[in-house]
């Protein structure tokens, strides 16, 4: 008959093994949380590793998605104010953000990658829109101003696009600000639904 070969494990979760747990080289399992560990030596150095812990990534690392909603005031001023352009309800939220249509809420402190791609439409000729991140209502560094609409022969249509990495403390607000930096236009110039935004927290 058969026998079964069964590791050292646990059903408790966040429990791993103590090195006086395990001897060199041997394997323990947390059935709860699906984690493998092993003890390493390294000279005089006993420790216990967490096996394949750099490939979790995607699970555990906090990142946010959001779509775009319709804002037609983007381009109503020459100065970079926020606007609301976020979904409220996020196609992607792990660890725990908060978001309204005018504001994404880090859960942790951190250094963040921020990417926004905003679509635009509108029939101003040669209407031309400026974007930059903002934190807690204060504008950073970088500024996109590529979004030029011809606003003739069909051509009403252009997109923004704008990646920072920004040092963020746990509960700060991020947000994106718009200006119009060429041709006036209020209500003329609209962010589209296709829009996305994604926030992702580095190692």
């Amino acid at each position: 008959m058969a026998s079964t070969i069964q590791i050292k494990r646990s059903a408790v979760a966040g429990k791993t093994p103590t090195t006086s747990d395990l001897v060199a080289g041997e394997f323990a399992i947390n059935t709860f949380d699906g984690k493998v560990y092993i003890k390493k030596i390294q000279g005089s150095t006993e420790s216990i590793v967490e096996v394949g812990a750099g490939g979790s990534g995607p699970l555990t690392t906090p990142v946010c998605k959001v779509r775009g909603i319709e804002n037609t005031l983007v381009n109503n001023t020459e100065t970079f104010t926020v606007r609301a352009v976020y979904n409220a309800t996020p196609v992607i939220n792990v660890g725990g953000f908060t978001v309204s249509t005018s504001a994404i809420e880090v859960p942790s402190t951190g250094k963040y990658i921020c990417a926004a791609d905003i679509f635009l439409q509108g029939n101003i000729q040669r209407a031309n829109v400026g974007m930059s991140w903002a934190v807690n209502n204060t504008r950073q560094t970088g500024t996109a101003a590529g979004a030029y609409i011809r606003g003739t022969s069909g051509h009403d249509e252009s997109s923004l696009h704008l990646t920072e990495v920004l040092d963020l403390v746990a509960g700060d607000e991020v947000q994106l600000m718009f200006a119009r930096l060429a041709r006036s236009g209020n209500d003329d110039i609209n962010t589209r639904v296709e829009s996305s935004v994604s926030i992702i927290k580095l190692p």
